[in-house]
């Protein structure tokens, strides 16, 4: 009877053993792990909507055309690269995209990547050993390509996580393939890179330019800032809002939406909401109440209808992107299905 007990001990066991090896066999990488859709995505003037969406680990670059219709993957990235950002040429035809490393604290670089929807073809245009967070084309000029890029990725303080800082504006152009610094700043934080029909470039970055002290640069906020499309010393965008400025949108009109925390929840996250600033009276009105996380909002063609992304994920391990959109004066939200 030991006997039989022992052999059965001994076959549990193995049994045992064999189910954690294949547990760790069948575990994917860290890097295989990212599924559905990101936060990179773009319009062009005609309405359709290029959007990143990971499967199995790999970034992909999809089209939602006018008439609802998807297709994609025009694009993929290897499972250890993902697609901070993507722009449309002025003629909808060419998305810029920039490719850099999922983990970036194993070496910093970036690629810009020119995908021609209608051919096919994926060409490297260029190769930078910054960080180029955000990219966007000039409107006007389709040679000109305007780029957030950041030139560090790591923690200024030993208490803080790494992200990518020293950011500068750059504008890249595609006759010669040639990269001009617009801006020498260094910044700590830049984030929403708007280029409009015009002259000049905005961003979002904090307002400690003129900080003397730390406690002063620690109570900087998040402001709009535009600095001419040649380059130069960028100025604040004069808006009343008390809080941090985020995600924005400078719409054809003149005015700003833009995301920032409307309240805290019972649970203590911050609820980030979509907002509009009217440049003729001044003031700000708030546009979304989805009390979860409303950003990232681009202009549909002429500027009557916005999309936007809510991650209902915010604040957790994984988050969890759905396209969303409503008219730019307020409204109803609705859902753009991408399945």
């Amino acid at each position: 009877m030991r006997r039989s007990l022992l052999i059965a001990l001994v076959l549990i066991a193995a049994a045992t053993a064999a189910s954690v090896a294949a547990g760790f066999m069948l575990q994917k990488p860290e890097e295989e792990k990212a599924e559905g859709l990101s936060d990179a995505f773009d319009a062009a003037t005609d309405g359709t909507i290029g959007y990143v969406s990971y499967s199995e680990g790999k970034a992909g670059i999809h089209l939602r055309n006018p008439d609802g219709t998807l297709s994609g993957p025009l694009a993929e990235t290897a499972t250890d690269r993902r697609i901070a950002d993507l722009s449309f040429s002025p003629d909808g035809r060419t998305i810029a995209y920039s490719v850099v490393p999922k983990d970036p604290t194993k070496g910093v670089s970036s690629t810009v990547r020119f995908l021609d929807t209608e051919s096919g073809t994926d060409e490297a245009a260029l190769e930078d050993d910054g960080m180029i967070t955000e990219i966007r084309f000039d409107p006007d000029d389709p040679d000109r390509l305007y780029l957030l890029r950041a030139a560090v990725f790591e923690n200024y303080s030993p208490v803080a996580a790494p992200h990518p800082h020293d950011f500068d504006v750059h504008l890249y152009r595609l006759s010669d393939r040639s990269m001009q610094a617009l801006t020498d700043l260094k910044a700590y934080e830049m984030q929403s890179l708007n280029v409009p029909a015009g002259d000049s470039v905005f961003f979002s970055m904090f307002g400690d330019e003129e900080a003397e002290t730390a406690e002063e640069t620690f109570e900087a906020k998040l402001g709009i800032y535009r600095v001419a499309s040649g380059g130069g010393t960028p100025e604040r965008v004069d808006l009343d809002v008390s809080e941090d400025v985020y995600d924005f949108l400078i719409l054809p009109d003149g005015d700003i939406i833009y995301q920032a925390v409307a309240k805290t929840s019972d649970s203590g996250i911050f609820e980030y909401e979509l907002f509009r600033f009217d440049r003729a009276s001044g003031k700000s009105r708030q546009l979304t109440r989805l009390k979860t996380h409303a950003g990232k909002p681009i202009a549909g063609p002429g500027g009557e209808m916005i999309w936007f992304l809510e991650n209902t994920g915010f604040a957790t391990s994984r988050p969890d992107f759905h396209l969303k959109q409503m008219p730019a004066d307020g409204g109803p939200v609705t859902d753009i299905p991408l399945d």
